[in-house]
């Protein structure tokens, strides 16, 4: 019977049908989500959000669908996209992995801010998280839900809040925190732990929470530097196109074979890149290259940038908690500056 049913090409198609339904579905990436279904509405760069613009963002918006993962800090230096990737990461969990969460920034001012001017927009645009926004009987948004410092959507809520406002921390038990721009908390509250340990300490109860945590860096004692010393401390390496070997991009490196590397400007003296010996800063753009610690190569910029996408994170430390990544990056690897 099978085989006359195969003889015709509808009957082809009608056993397809059929079999549709036990095919094997292949598991959507959190990056091929956000790279789907997430849009840039303001910036250098708007549409739909590429990550080869940031390839370093890869294997950290993957965190966010990895249940073993508690958690995480980004050490980055400006230019970078750090919190693009936090409110793509976001997106990702209203839409796919919902549970109660919270945004924190250094007051309560700047989170209701950054949730009107930054990530409401994205909301907006971002069909499949902006459908589960309540609406009214007329269609409309409901703004007495939907709010600049509440957002309840209809699979989970999520507050904005002020690392100045323990109340407003230790009231919120959330699954899933965000906190941004730690380093500021401390000019807020005069130190650093106390916002991270009332936020953590109310996860414990939860099945699977996670903590993000990011920043760029200001002083060596401050909450984010702090945070990433205990974490395995991953860096970013990335392949150097004259010697192929991994290196680290460094503003500036001593190499006993090849004299200071890193990021450089000039070849044989500093006054090439003055004029009327003043720094010129438009021969500095002219004359920037890098060196390679490893062969001496000069590096120009085009390479640079696909070096970086071709580049790795790797761990430094190990006997650190499970589930505990930390990210740390310089502006030497940005993409996004040069677009």
């Amino acid at each position: 019977m099978l085989s006359s049913l195969c003889k015709s090409s509808n009957n082809v198609e009608a056993m397809a049908s059929i079999a549709a339904p036990w095919a094997a579905v292949k598991a959507e990436s959190v990056c091929d989500w956000i790279e789907s279904n997430v849009e840039l509405p303001t910036g250098a760069i708007t549409g739909k959000m590429n990550l080869n613009y940031m390839p370093y963002g890869r294997e950290i918006l993957e965190r966010y669908g990895d249940k073993t993962t508690r958690h995480l800090v980004l050490e980055f230096a400006t230019q970078l996209g750090k919190t693009t990737l936090l409110t793509a990461g976001m997106l990702y969990w209203i839409s796919r992995d919902p549970s109660d969460a919270m945004w924190v920034m250094a007051n309560a001012d700047q989170a209701r801010d950054f949730n009107k001017e930054r990530f409401m927009p994205f909301v907006r645009q971002c069909q499949p998280v902006f459908d589960l926004v309540p609406k009214t009987s007329k269609g409309a948004v409901d703004k007495h839900l939907w709010g600049f410092t509440s957002q309840h959507y209809l699979s989970m809520v999520l507050n904005f809040v002020g690392a100045g406002s323990p109340a407003n921390l230790a009231s919120r038990p959330r699954e899933k925190v965000q906190m941004d721009e730690c380093d500021k908390y401390y000019d807020q509250l005069g130190f650093d732990a106390g916002t991270i340990q009332l936020v953590e300490e109310r996860q414990k109860t939860m099945h699977f929470p996670i903590s993000v945590k990011a920043s760029s860096p200001t002083l060596a004692d401050r909450m984010i530097h702090v945070e990433y010393l205990k974490t395995d401390q991953r860096q970013f390496w990335v392949p150097c196109p004259r010697c192929e070997k991994p290196i680290l991009l460094k503003f500036r490196i001593r190499s006993e074979k090849h004299g200071d590397c890193g990021l450089r400007w000039w070849h044989e003296h500093e006054d090439e890149a003055k004029t009327d010996g003043q720094w010129d800063f438009k021969k500095v753009r002219a004359n920037a290259f890098y060196r390679c610690q490893e062969c001496g190569g000069e590096i120009t910029e085009p390479e640079r940038q696909g070096m970086v996408g071709q580049g790795i994170w790797v761990p430094t430390k190990t006997d650190v908690k499970s589930g505990s990544y930390g990210y740390h990056l310089s502006s030497l690897y940005s993409i996004l500056s040069q677009q």
